[in-house]
């Protein structure tokens, strides 16, 4: 069995808000432990920067925004397609708040993936 020990270390700098977000997530798939972290930045600057990193996060690892369970059980895990289509509906939801709320017409964030499957990485930026 795969153990893993992480630690979470995050800075303001010197920002007035730390917009950094992570989210760590351990879950069994075709009786394979799948391990996932993702670390997501909101750029600064600009407003919802720290929304559109939480944001993000839910969306990629959790199955309510995403993918449905059934669809992960059924996921071919020797390709990146079911975190690809994760990530997009991360893009279409962040778009979609754009469009709502004009005052966060320009937040963003970076979003970086990392899975382990089978005691092998797997990973995007």
């Amino acid at each position: 069995m795969l153990s893993i020990d992480y630690t979470v270390v995050s800075g303001i700098g010197d920002r007035e808000e730390n917009q950094d977000a992570f989210k760590a997530r351990r879950y069994s798939v075709k009786s394979n432990n799948v391990y996932q972290f993702a670390v997501a930045d909101g750029l600064g600057g600009a407003a919802g920067g720290g929304f559109a990193a939480n944001l993000a996060l839910t969306s990629v690892l959790t199955n309510t925004l995403g993918s449905p369970p059934d669809n992960e059980e059924n996921a071919d895990f020797s390709s990146h397609s079911w975190l690809l289509k994760k990530i997009n509906i991360t893009h279409e939801n962040i778009k979609r708040i754009q469009l709502q709320q004009p005052y966060l017409i320009k937040m963003s964030t970076t979003l970086v993936v990392l899975t382990i499957i089978k005691k092998k990485l797997s990973g995007l930026m």
